[in-house]
Protein backbone atom coordinates (compact mmCIF):
# COMPACT_ATOMS: atom_id res chain seq x y z
CA UNK A 1 0.00 0.00 0.00
CA UNK A 2 1.58 3.46 -0.90
CA UNK A 3 2.16 5.63 2.08
CA UNK A 4 2.45 9.54 2.54
CA UNK A 5 5.07 11.04 4.84
CA UNK A 6 3.06 14.01 6.76
CA UNK A 7 3.38 15.92 9.83
CA UNK A 8 3.62 13.90 12.95
CA UNK A 9 2.33 14.12 16.27
CA UNK A 10 5.47 13.67 18.44
CA UNK A 11 5.00 12.80 22.06
CA UNK A 12 7.39 11.01 24.44
CA UNK A 13 7.23 8.91 27.40
CA UNK A 14 8.88 9.94 30.45
CA UNK A 15 12.10 7.89 31.40
CA UNK A 16 10.94 7.02 34.65
CA UNK A 17 7.32 5.39 33.16
CA UNK A 18 6.72 1.86 32.59
CA UNK A 19 3.88 -0.08 30.50
CA UNK A 20 2.63 -0.23 26.80
CA UNK A 21 3.34 3.18 25.38
CA UNK A 22 0.32 2.90 22.80
CA UNK A 23 -2.04 1.51 25.47
CA UNK A 24 -1.17 4.76 27.42
CA UNK A 25 -2.39 6.70 24.13
CA UNK A 26 -5.66 4.88 24.09
CA UNK A 27 -6.08 5.61 27.48
CA UNK A 28 -5.50 8.96 26.97
CA UNK A 29 -7.49 9.22 23.65
CA UNK A 30 -10.58 8.44 25.54
CA UNK A 31 -10.04 10.93 28.10
CA UNK A 32 -10.64 13.62 25.13
CA UNK A 33 -13.15 15.44 24.76
CA UNK A 34 -16.29 15.28 21.33
CA UNK A 35 -13.58 12.67 20.52
CA UNK A 36 -14.46 11.92 17.38
CA UNK A 37 -11.98 11.63 14.42
CA UNK A 38 -8.37 12.87 13.90
CA UNK A 39 -7.10 14.70 10.66
CA UNK A 40 -6.67 12.20 8.09
CA UNK A 41 -3.01 11.48 6.87
CA UNK A 42 -3.02 9.18 3.82
CA UNK A 43 -6.35 6.60 2.86
CA UNK A 44 -5.65 2.95 2.98
CA UNK A 45 -8.43 1.10 1.56
CA UNK A 46 -11.37 1.78 4.10
CA UNK A 47 -8.41 2.59 7.17
CA UNK A 48 -7.73 5.77 8.17
CA UNK A 49 -3.93 6.56 8.97
CA UNK A 50 -4.51 9.08 11.80
CA UNK A 51 -1.09 9.93 12.91
CA UNK A 52 2.72 8.87 13.45
CA UNK A 53 3.19 8.46 17.35
CA UNK A 54 6.54 8.73 18.58
CA UNK A 55 7.27 7.13 22.09
CA UNK A 56 10.42 6.38 23.97
CA UNK A 57 11.44 2.91 24.75
CA UNK A 58 14.19 2.28 27.60
CA UNK A 59 16.81 4.90 27.80
CA UNK A 60 16.62 7.34 24.69
CA UNK A 61 15.80 5.01 22.08
CA UNK A 62 12.27 5.64 20.54
CA UNK A 63 10.30 3.98 18.06
CA UNK A 64 7.17 5.66 16.52
CA UNK A 65 3.80 4.32 15.75
CA UNK A 66 1.27 4.51 12.88
CA UNK A 67 -2.04 4.64 14.68
CA UNK A 68 -4.77 3.95 12.57
CA UNK A 69 -8.99 4.39 12.68
CA UNK A 70 -11.61 2.58 10.91
CA UNK A 71 -14.13 5.45 9.88
CA UNK A 72 -16.94 3.45 10.63
CA UNK A 73 -16.62 2.61 13.84
CA UNK A 74 -14.14 5.00 15.17
CA UNK A 75 -12.31 1.80 16.66
CA UNK A 76 -8.26 2.16 17.09
CA UNK A 77 -5.55 -0.10 15.68
CA UNK A 78 -2.09 -0.05 15.46
CA UNK A 79 -0.74 -1.65 12.88
CA UNK A 80 2.46 -3.24 14.88
CA UNK A 81 4.17 -4.02 11.46
CA UNK A 82 4.65 -0.47 10.69
CA UNK A 83 6.62 0.10 13.71
CA UNK A 84 9.73 1.96 12.56
CA UNK A 85 13.09 3.74 15.17
CA UNK A 86 13.55 7.17 15.09
CA UNK A 87 14.80 10.00 17.59
CA UNK A 88 12.41 12.31 19.04
CA UNK A 89 11.58 15.47 21.21
CA UNK A 90 11.68 15.14 24.46
CA UNK A 91 7.69 15.71 25.40
CA UNK A 92 5.69 13.43 28.12
CA UNK A 93 3.20 11.27 26.42
CA UNK A 94 -0.43 13.34 26.87
CA UNK A 95 0.75 16.66 25.57
CA UNK A 96 -1.42 17.24 22.95
CA UNK A 97 -0.36 20.11 19.87
CA UNK A 98 -3.18 20.52 18.63
CA UNK A 99 -1.52 22.54 15.71
CA UNK A 100 0.08 18.67 14.78
CA UNK A 101 -2.30 16.51 15.09
CA UNK A 102 -6.02 18.31 15.59
CA UNK A 103 -9.47 17.02 16.52
CA UNK A 104 -12.16 17.14 14.15
CA UNK A 105 -15.60 18.29 15.96
CA UNK A 106 -18.54 16.88 15.48
CA UNK A 107 -22.15 18.62 15.62
CA UNK A 108 -24.21 16.85 18.20
CA UNK A 109 -27.45 16.74 14.90
CA UNK A 110 -27.50 15.26 11.49
CA UNK A 111 -28.01 17.02 8.44
CA UNK A 112 -31.52 16.51 6.50
CA UNK A 113 -31.31 18.60 3.83
CA UNK A 114 -31.51 18.68 0.29
CA UNK A 115 -28.58 17.76 -2.14
CA UNK A 116 -28.60 18.85 -6.00
CA UNK A 117 -28.39 16.33 -8.83
CA UNK A 118 -28.30 17.07 -12.34
CA UNK A 119 -31.80 16.34 -14.50
CA UNK A 120 -32.68 14.31 -16.47
CA UNK A 121 -31.76 16.17 -19.66
CA UNK A 122 -28.46 17.38 -18.24
CA UNK A 123 -29.44 20.67 -18.80
CA UNK A 124 -30.38 22.10 -15.11
CA UNK A 125 -30.43 21.03 -11.67
CA UNK A 126 -33.04 19.12 -9.39
CA UNK A 127 -33.32 18.56 -5.71
CA UNK A 128 -33.93 15.53 -4.03
CA UNK A 129 -37.34 15.89 -4.47
CA UNK A 130 -37.28 16.19 -7.65
CA UNK A 131 -38.25 19.84 -7.62
CA UNK A 132 -36.07 21.76 -10.27
CA UNK A 133 -33.91 24.51 -9.12
CA UNK A 134 -32.28 27.55 -10.41
CA UNK A 135 -29.07 28.31 -9.03
CA UNK A 136 -29.08 31.91 -8.40
CA UNK A 137 -25.93 32.81 -6.55
CA UNK A 138 -24.13 35.15 -4.86
CA UNK A 139 -20.13 36.11 -4.51
CA UNK A 140 -19.01 36.19 -0.79
CA UNK A 141 -15.40 35.41 -1.67
CA UNK A 142 -13.71 36.32 1.59
CA UNK A 143 -16.76 35.37 4.01
CA UNK A 144 -14.59 33.25 6.60
CA UNK A 145 -11.62 35.64 6.75
CA UNK A 146 -13.73 39.38 6.72
CA UNK A 147 -16.98 38.21 8.74
CA UNK A 148 -17.74 37.38 12.10
CA UNK A 149 -20.77 34.65 13.10
CA UNK A 150 -23.15 37.96 13.57
CA UNK A 151 -21.97 39.10 10.39
CA UNK A 152 -22.52 36.09 8.48
CA UNK A 153 -26.05 36.04 9.97
CA UNK A 154 -26.58 39.55 8.63
CA UNK A 155 -25.31 38.63 5.37
CA UNK A 156 -27.35 35.27 4.63
CA UNK A 157 -30.28 36.66 6.47
CA UNK A 158 -30.20 39.51 3.63
CA UNK A 159 -29.34 37.02 0.76
CA UNK A 160 -31.94 34.64 1.48
CA UNK A 161 -34.48 37.82 1.56
CA UNK A 162 -33.32 38.65 -1.59
CA UNK A 163 -34.12 35.00 -3.40
CA UNK A 164 -30.33 34.31 -3.46
CA UNK A 165 -30.05 30.16 -3.29
CA UNK A 166 -26.35 29.71 -3.55
CA UNK A 167 -23.12 31.89 -1.74
CA UNK A 168 -19.92 31.46 -3.63
CA UNK A 169 -17.27 31.20 -0.59
CA UNK A 170 -13.19 30.57 -0.54
CA UNK A 171 -12.19 28.19 1.82
CA UNK A 172 -8.37 28.64 1.05
CA UNK A 173 -7.32 32.33 -0.65
CA UNK A 174 -4.33 32.32 0.73
CA UNK A 175 -1.88 30.05 2.71
CA UNK A 176 -1.67 32.27 5.55
CA UNK A 177 -5.91 32.64 5.57
CA UNK A 178 -7.10 33.55 9.00
CA UNK A 179 -10.37 34.44 10.63
CA UNK A 180 -11.59 38.32 11.89
CA UNK A 181 -9.74 36.97 15.24
CA UNK A 182 -6.69 35.95 13.80
CA UNK A 183 -7.23 32.15 14.31
CA UNK A 184 -5.12 30.48 11.19
CA UNK A 185 -6.72 27.76 8.92
CA UNK A 186 -3.55 26.13 8.77
CA UNK A 187 -0.21 25.13 10.33
CA UNK A 188 3.03 26.65 9.05
CA UNK A 189 0.93 27.75 5.70
CA UNK A 190 0.59 24.00 4.87
CA UNK A 191 -2.79 22.19 3.30
CA UNK A 192 -2.11 19.12 4.58
CA UNK A 193 -2.04 20.48 8.07
CA UNK A 194 -5.15 21.99 9.06
CA UNK A 195 -5.14 23.59 12.21
CA UNK A 196 -8.40 22.50 13.81
CA UNK A 197 -8.79 22.30 17.68
CA UNK A 198 -12.01 20.86 19.57
CA UNK A 199 -12.62 24.29 21.66
CA UNK A 200 -15.15 25.20 18.63
CA UNK A 201 -13.56 28.33 17.79
CA UNK A 202 -10.97 27.58 14.68
CA UNK A 203 -11.29 28.50 10.98
CA UNK A 204 -12.91 25.81 10.21
CA UNK A 205 -15.82 26.18 13.02
CA UNK A 206 -16.59 29.06 11.45
CA UNK A 207 -16.97 27.49 8.27
CA UNK A 208 -18.75 24.87 9.46
CA UNK A 209 -21.06 27.59 11.39
CA UNK A 210 -21.76 29.47 8.02
CA UNK A 211 -22.56 26.32 5.93
CA UNK A 212 -25.58 24.91 8.72
CA UNK A 213 -26.73 28.65 9.00
CA UNK A 214 -26.99 28.51 5.07
CA UNK A 215 -28.67 25.32 5.44
CA UNK A 216 -30.99 26.40 7.75
CA UNK A 217 -32.24 29.26 5.23
CA UNK A 218 -32.45 26.65 2.22
CA UNK A 219 -29.20 27.90 0.61
CA UNK A 220 -26.36 26.07 -0.80
CA UNK A 221 -22.77 26.83 -0.39
CA UNK A 222 -20.98 26.66 -3.41
CA UNK A 223 -17.18 26.49 -1.53
CA UNK A 224 -13.42 26.93 -3.48
CA UNK A 225 -11.31 24.08 -1.73
CA UNK A 226 -7.92 26.26 -2.54
CA UNK A 227 -7.74 29.42 -4.95
CA UNK A 228 -5.95 29.12 -7.95
CA UNK A 229 -3.16 31.45 -7.39
CA UNK A 230 -2.12 29.51 -4.77
CA UNK A 231 -1.35 26.30 -6.83
CA UNK A 232 -0.16 28.61 -10.14
CA UNK A 233 2.58 29.26 -7.32
CA UNK A 234 3.36 25.80 -6.34
CA UNK A 235 2.31 26.52 -2.54
CA UNK A 236 0.32 23.10 -2.86
CA UNK A 237 1.14 19.63 -4.10
CA UNK A 238 -0.93 16.92 -5.67
CA UNK A 239 0.16 14.83 -2.10
CA UNK A 240 -1.00 17.80 0.23
CA UNK A 241 -4.06 17.98 -2.44
CA UNK A 242 -5.42 15.09 -1.33
CA UNK A 243 -4.76 14.97 1.99
CA UNK A 244 -6.11 18.64 2.33
CA UNK A 245 -9.00 16.79 0.57
CA UNK A 246 -9.81 14.04 2.79
CA UNK A 247 -9.70 16.67 5.33
CA UNK A 248 -12.48 17.86 4.11
CA UNK A 249 -14.47 15.39 2.93
CA UNK A 250 -14.58 14.08 6.62
CA UNK A 251 -15.73 17.83 8.10
CA UNK A 252 -18.31 18.53 5.47
CA UNK A 253 -18.95 15.42 3.69
CA UNK A 254 -22.42 14.88 5.77
CA UNK A 255 -23.61 18.29 4.90
CA UNK A 256 -26.06 17.58 2.13
CA UNK A 257 -26.31 21.32 0.79
CA UNK A 258 -22.66 21.58 -0.37
CA UNK A 259 -21.28 22.39 -4.15
CA UNK A 260 -17.66 22.15 -4.84
CA UNK A 261 -15.93 25.18 -6.89
CA UNK A 262 -12.50 23.47 -7.94
CA UNK A 263 -9.98 25.96 -9.35
CA UNK A 264 -9.98 29.49 -8.87
CA UNK A 265 -10.00 32.04 -11.19
CA UNK A 266 -7.06 29.77 -13.75
CA UNK A 267 -6.81 28.05 -16.50
CA UNK A 268 -6.64 24.78 -15.76
CA UNK A 269 -3.28 23.93 -17.49
CA UNK A 270 -1.94 25.65 -14.66
CA UNK A 271 -1.54 23.46 -11.86
CA UNK A 272 -4.01 20.89 -13.87
CA UNK A 273 -2.50 17.51 -12.04
CA UNK A 274 -3.42 19.58 -8.70
CA UNK A 275 -6.51 20.20 -9.66
CA UNK A 276 -7.00 16.85 -11.26
CA UNK A 277 -6.35 15.00 -7.43
CA UNK A 278 -8.36 17.38 -6.18
CA UNK A 279 -11.53 16.87 -9.02
CA UNK A 280 -11.00 13.01 -8.16
CA UNK A 281 -10.76 13.02 -4.59
CA UNK A 282 -13.87 15.02 -4.03
CA UNK A 283 -16.07 12.54 -6.34
CA UNK A 284 -14.57 9.63 -4.65
CA UNK A 285 -15.38 10.57 -1.28
CA UNK A 286 -18.25 13.01 -1.80
CA UNK A 287 -20.13 11.52 -4.35
CA UNK A 288 -23.35 13.46 -3.60
CA UNK A 289 -21.66 16.32 -3.58
CA UNK A 290 -21.35 18.82 -7.34
CA UNK A 291 -18.46 19.36 -8.25
CA UNK A 292 -17.53 22.08 -11.00
CA UNK A 293 -14.31 23.99 -12.33
CA UNK A 294 -13.97 28.03 -11.32
CA UNK A 295 -11.78 29.20 -14.63
CA UNK A 296 -10.00 32.38 -15.60
CA UNK A 297 -12.25 35.18 -17.03
CA UNK A 298 -13.45 34.46 -20.75
CA UNK A 299 -12.52 30.72 -20.31
CA UNK A 300 -14.50 28.35 -19.29
CA UNK A 301 -14.61 24.62 -17.34
CA UNK A 302 -14.82 23.02 -20.33
CA UNK A 303 -12.27 24.15 -22.24
CA UNK A 304 -10.11 21.16 -20.02
CA UNK A 305 -12.20 19.19 -17.84
CA UNK A 306 -15.42 18.65 -19.51
CA UNK A 307 -14.89 15.11 -19.93
CA UNK A 308 -13.14 14.63 -16.82
CA UNK A 309 -15.39 11.88 -14.24
CA UNK A 310 -15.57 14.73 -11.54
CA UNK A 311 -16.67 17.66 -13.29
CA UNK A 312 -20.27 17.34 -12.80
CA UNK A 313 -21.30 20.55 -14.85
CA UNK A 314 -19.58 23.87 -16.35
CA UNK A 315 -19.00 27.11 -15.26
CA UNK A 316 -17.74 29.71 -17.12
CA UNK A 317 -16.14 33.24 -15.73
CA UNK A 318 -17.02 36.19 -18.46
CA UNK A 319 -14.69 38.21 -16.57
CA UNK A 320 -14.97 42.39 -16.44
CA UNK A 321 -13.36 43.41 -19.59
CA UNK A 322 -15.26 45.42 -22.08
CA UNK A 323 -15.59 45.08 -25.64
CA UNK A 324 -12.47 47.04 -26.07
CA UNK A 325 -10.74 46.01 -23.45
CA UNK A 326 -10.30 42.14 -24.45
CA UNK A 327 -7.35 42.78 -26.32
CA UNK A 328 -4.92 40.02 -24.70
CA UNK A 329 -2.67 38.03 -27.32
CA UNK A 330 -2.83 35.20 -24.46
CA UNK A 331 -6.42 34.41 -24.87
CA UNK A 332 -7.91 31.89 -27.23
CA UNK A 333 -11.37 33.92 -27.86
CA UNK A 334 -11.99 37.54 -27.67
CA UNK A 335 -15.73 37.23 -26.93
CA UNK A 336 -15.71 40.84 -25.38
CA UNK A 337 -18.93 41.25 -23.32
CA UNK A 338 -20.74 38.35 -25.27
CA UNK A 339 -21.29 35.92 -22.12
CA UNK A 340 -23.97 34.30 -23.91
CA UNK A 341 -20.99 33.07 -26.43
CA UNK A 342 -19.63 30.67 -24.02
CA UNK A 343 -22.48 29.32 -22.65
CA UNK A 344 -23.37 28.27 -26.34
CA UNK A 345 -20.03 26.66 -26.83
CA UNK A 346 -20.51 24.78 -23.56
CA UNK A 347 -24.10 24.00 -24.19
CA UNK A 348 -23.35 22.37 -27.51
CA UNK A 349 -20.23 20.05 -25.90
CA UNK A 350 -21.31 16.65 -25.59
CA UNK A 351 -21.96 14.98 -23.03
CA UNK A 352 -24.44 17.29 -22.13
CA UNK A 353 -23.63 19.13 -18.79
CA UNK A 354 -25.13 21.99 -16.99
CA UNK A 355 -23.23 25.52 -18.15
CA UNK A 356 -23.66 28.61 -15.76
CA UNK A 357 -21.72 32.42 -15.73
CA UNK A 358 -20.46 31.68 -12.26
CA UNK A 359 -18.17 35.46 -12.77
CA UNK A 360 -19.53 38.33 -14.53
CA UNK A 361 -18.38 41.78 -13.95
CA UNK A 362 -19.30 42.65 -10.49
CA UNK A 363 -21.72 45.54 -9.64
CA UNK A 364 -19.57 48.68 -8.55
CA UNK A 365 -15.99 47.49 -9.96
CA UNK A 366 -14.03 49.38 -13.06
CA UNK A 367 -14.24 47.98 -16.39
CA UNK A 368 -11.05 45.93 -16.57
CA UNK A 369 -10.44 45.30 -12.40
CA UNK A 370 -7.21 47.08 -12.27
CA UNK A 371 -7.73 50.92 -13.50
CA UNK A 372 -9.69 52.16 -10.65
CA UNK A 373 -9.95 55.68 -12.81
CA UNK A 374 -12.05 53.67 -15.02
CA UNK A 375 -16.01 53.48 -15.43
CA UNK A 376 -17.63 51.00 -12.96
CA UNK A 377 -19.83 48.39 -14.12
CA UNK A 378 -23.84 48.94 -12.72
CA UNK A 379 -26.50 46.86 -11.98
CA UNK A 380 -28.08 47.37 -16.16
CA UNK A 381 -24.60 45.31 -16.99
CA UNK A 382 -25.40 42.45 -14.44
CA UNK A 383 -29.06 41.96 -15.75
CA UNK A 384 -28.06 41.98 -19.53
CA UNK A 385 -25.38 39.12 -18.36
CA UNK A 386 -27.87 37.07 -16.23
CA UNK A 387 -30.42 37.34 -19.35
CA UNK A 388 -27.86 36.92 -21.95
CA UNK A 389 -26.36 33.17 -20.32
CA UNK A 390 -29.81 31.99 -18.59
CA UNK A 391 -31.92 32.28 -22.34
CA UNK A 392 -28.60 31.37 -23.88
CA UNK A 393 -29.19 27.67 -22.01
CA UNK A 394 -27.27 28.41 -19.00
CA UNK A 395 -28.89 26.38 -15.48
CA UNK A 396 -28.32 29.66 -13.19
CA UNK A 397 -26.05 33.14 -12.23
CA UNK A 398 -23.95 34.18 -10.25
CA UNK A 399 -23.91 37.84 -9.01
CA UNK A 400 -21.42 40.00 -7.52
CA UNK A 401 -20.69 42.95 -6.19
CA UNK A 402 -17.25 44.45 -5.39
CA UNK A 403 -17.89 45.35 -1.90
CA UNK A 404 -19.58 42.66 -1.31
CA UNK A 405 -17.47 39.86 -2.46
CA UNK A 406 -14.55 41.54 -0.47
CA UNK A 407 -16.16 42.44 2.39
CA UNK A 408 -15.19 45.98 2.07
CA UNK A 409 -15.55 48.04 5.36
CA UNK A 410 -15.41 51.58 5.77
CA UNK A 411 -12.30 52.72 7.73
CA UNK A 412 -10.47 49.06 7.49
CA UNK A 413 -6.55 48.95 7.59
CA UNK A 414 -6.04 46.38 5.19
CA UNK A 415 -5.82 47.57 1.73
CA UNK A 416 -8.60 47.84 -0.87
CA UNK A 417 -9.26 45.53 -3.75
CA UNK A 418 -10.38 47.43 -7.31
CA UNK A 419 -11.43 50.86 -5.66
CA UNK A 420 -14.59 49.47 -3.34
CA UNK A 421 -15.46 52.79 -1.43
CA UNK A 422 -18.93 51.33 -0.08
CA UNK A 423 -19.56 49.61 2.74
CA UNK A 424 -20.38 46.45 2.66
CA UNK A 425 -23.36 46.37 4.51
CA UNK A 426 -24.56 49.29 2.10
CA UNK A 427 -24.12 47.58 -0.54
CA UNK A 428 -26.47 44.51 0.53
CA UNK A 429 -29.08 47.14 -0.75
CA UNK A 430 -27.16 47.68 -4.72
CA UNK A 431 -30.22 47.92 -7.14
CA UNK A 432 -28.20 44.70 -9.22
CA UNK A 433 -28.71 42.63 -6.29
CA UNK A 434 -32.27 43.18 -5.26
CA UNK A 435 -33.31 42.89 -9.11
CA UNK A 436 -32.15 39.08 -9.60
CA UNK A 437 -35.23 37.27 -8.03
CA UNK A 438 -36.78 38.85 -10.80
CA UNK A 439 -35.17 36.36 -13.24
CA UNK A 440 -35.42 34.07 -10.37
CA UNK A 441 -38.93 33.65 -10.22
CA UNK A 442 -39.52 33.61 -14.45
CA UNK A 443 -36.88 30.86 -14.58
CA UNK A 444 -38.56 28.57 -11.79
CA UNK A 445 -41.76 28.46 -13.76
CA UNK A 446 -40.15 28.13 -17.07
CA UNK A 447 -38.05 24.79 -15.94
CA UNK A 448 -41.79 23.31 -14.84
CA UNK A 449 -41.54 22.57 -19.20
CA UNK A 450 -40.27 19.17 -20.48
CA UNK A 451 -38.55 21.10 -22.91
CA UNK A 452 -36.29 24.05 -23.04
CA UNK A 453 -34.51 25.43 -25.87
CA UNK A 454 -32.22 28.25 -26.38
CA UNK A 455 -33.83 29.56 -29.97
CA UNK A 456 -31.63 32.64 -30.89
CA UNK A 457 -32.42 31.95 -34.46
CA UNK A 458 -35.88 33.08 -34.20
CA UNK A 459 -34.72 36.41 -34.19
CA UNK A 460 -34.93 38.02 -37.88
CA UNK A 461 -31.39 39.90 -38.60
CA UNK A 462 -30.39 38.86 -35.20
CA UNK A 463 -27.65 42.25 -34.48
CA UNK A 464 -24.61 41.60 -32.00
CA UNK A 465 -22.93 43.36 -29.05
CA UNK A 466 -25.73 45.34 -27.78
CA UNK A 467 -28.25 44.46 -29.54
CA UNK A 468 -28.17 40.64 -29.50
CA UNK A 469 -31.72 39.28 -28.29
CA UNK A 470 -31.48 35.89 -26.63
CA UNK A 471 -34.26 33.71 -27.20
CA UNK A 472 -35.23 30.72 -24.54
CA UNK A 473 -38.37 28.18 -25.74
CA UNK A 474 -40.34 25.79 -24.40
CA UNK A 475 -43.56 24.36 -25.19
CA UNK A 476 -45.58 26.41 -23.44
CA UNK A 477 -43.69 29.60 -23.58
CA UNK A 478 -41.19 31.56 -25.28
CA UNK A 479 -38.98 34.05 -23.47
CA UNK A 480 -36.98 36.75 -25.26
CA UNK A 481 -34.43 39.75 -23.51
CA UNK A 482 -33.87 42.80 -25.23
CA UNK A 483 -30.95 45.60 -23.40
CA UNK A 484 -31.09 48.22 -25.26
CA UNK A 485 -35.34 48.53 -25.64
CA UNK A 486 -35.11 48.51 -29.67
CA UNK A 487 -37.95 47.18 -31.28
CA UNK A 488 -37.16 43.56 -33.18
CA UNK A 489 -38.63 40.66 -35.17
CA UNK A 490 -39.24 36.86 -34.57
CA UNK A 491 -40.05 34.55 -37.23
CA UNK A 492 -43.75 33.51 -36.34
CA UNK A 493 -43.17 30.39 -38.55
CA UNK A 494 -40.54 29.19 -36.28
CA UNK A 495 -42.89 29.58 -33.28
CA UNK A 496 -46.03 27.63 -32.07
CA UNK A 497 -49.32 29.98 -32.08
CA UNK A 498 -49.63 32.65 -29.24
CA UNK A 499 -52.14 32.84 -26.77
CA UNK A 500 -51.24 35.97 -25.33
CA UNK A 501 -48.13 38.22 -24.12
CA UNK A 502 -46.15 40.38 -21.36
CA UNK A 503 -43.74 42.39 -20.59
CA UNK A 504 -41.55 42.12 -17.48
CA UNK A 505 -39.20 44.87 -16.16
CA UNK A 506 -36.65 43.22 -15.37
CA UNK A 507 -35.67 46.06 -13.23
CA UNK A 508 -38.77 45.81 -10.80
CA UNK A 509 -40.56 42.83 -11.54
CA UNK A 510 -43.92 44.93 -12.89
CA UNK A 511 -45.38 42.70 -15.51
CA UNK A 512 -48.05 44.54 -18.27
CA UNK A 513 -50.08 43.32 -21.02
CA UNK A 514 -47.96 42.78 -24.47
CA UNK A 515 -49.17 43.10 -28.06
CA UNK A 516 -46.83 41.36 -30.55
CA UNK A 517 -48.24 42.22 -33.88
CA UNK A 518 -48.09 39.71 -36.77
CA UNK A 519 -47.85 40.30 -40.28
CA UNK A 520 -46.27 38.15 -43.29
CA UNK A 521 -44.92 35.77 -40.75
CA UNK A 522 -42.95 38.24 -39.11
CA UNK A 523 -43.85 39.24 -35.57
CA UNK A 524 -42.93 42.34 -34.65
CA UNK A 525 -42.08 43.38 -31.02
CA UNK A 526 -42.13 46.66 -29.30
CA UNK A 527 -41.02 47.25 -26.07
CA UNK A 528 -42.45 49.57 -23.45
CA UNK A 529 -39.89 52.29 -23.66
CA UNK A 530 -36.36 52.35 -26.09
CA UNK A 531 -32.55 52.59 -23.70
CA UNK A 532 -34.46 50.73 -20.99
CA UNK A 533 -33.87 46.75 -20.87
CA UNK A 534 -37.12 44.33 -20.94
CA UNK A 535 -38.15 41.10 -20.83
CA UNK A 536 -41.07 39.95 -22.80
CA UNK A 537 -42.87 36.45 -22.12
CA UNK A 538 -44.95 34.80 -24.60
CA UNK A 539 -47.41 32.21 -24.20
CA UNK A 540 -48.88 29.27 -26.72
CA UNK A 541 -51.74 27.78 -26.72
Amino acid sequence: MKSTTVSTYESRRNKKQTGNALLDYKRFVRNLPSFDFYRPKVILTNIILIGLFNFSVGQGDEWSQQVFIDPKTYSISDHLNNIRWKQADSMELGQLKEYHLPLLSQPNHTSTDQSLRVSENGRYFVEDNGKPFFWLGDTAWLMFSKLTKDEILTYLNDRQAKGFNVIQAMLLHTMEVSTVDGVKALIANRADRPLVSNNGRDYWDLVEFAIEEAGKRGMYMALVPIWGSNVKAGKINTTQAEIYTHFLALKFSRYQHIIWLNGGDLKGDDGREVWETIGHTLKKTMPHHLVTFHPRGRYSSADWFHDSVWLDFNMIQSGHKTYAQDTSSSDMRHFGEDNWRLIEEAYQRKPVKPILDGEPSYENIPHGLHDTTQLKWQAADLRRYAYWSVLSGACGFTYGHNSIMQFYKNGQKEETAYGASIDWTQALKAEGGSQMIVLKGIMEDVLKASEIMPSPHWVIHQKDKYGYVPVLSSDHMTLAYTYTGAPFLLDAKLMPRIKSAQWVNPRNGVVSKAKPKIKKGLINIIPPSKREDWLIKIFHS
